[in-house]
């Protein structure tokens, strides 16, 4: 996923905005590693999850992993912002 992005950014990710939507199930979890590898990679990146689908633990693992986590919202206005200024954006949520 990382050499992809970096692919697509033209081999530099220091800087990009990348939106990660992660879903409850495996995908999301894929999702995250992403976000956690882009993040390592220079990235500046969000992890958007829906609202009350995650555990508290996970949600603690997400937290410590240096990337930012927000609840995704169809009527949020701040869900709606990060994804359209993001230079990429990675769908995991769903299969």
């Amino acid at each position: 996923m990382a050499y992809l992005a970096a692919r697509y950014l033209h081999e530099n990710l220091a800087g990009k905005k990348i939106a990660v939507l992660c879903g409850r199930g495996h995908n999301g979890g894929g999702g995250m590693v992403a976000a956690r590898r882009l993040h390592i990679y220079g990235a500046h990146t969000e992890v958007l999850v829906p609202a009350g689908t995650l555990k508290p633990v996970t949600w603690h693992q997400l937290e410590n992993m240096g990337v930012r986590v927000s609840q995704l919202s169809c009527v949020d206005e701040q869900s709606w912002q990060t994804i359209i200024g993001a230079d990429l954006v990675i769908d995991a949520l769903v299969g």
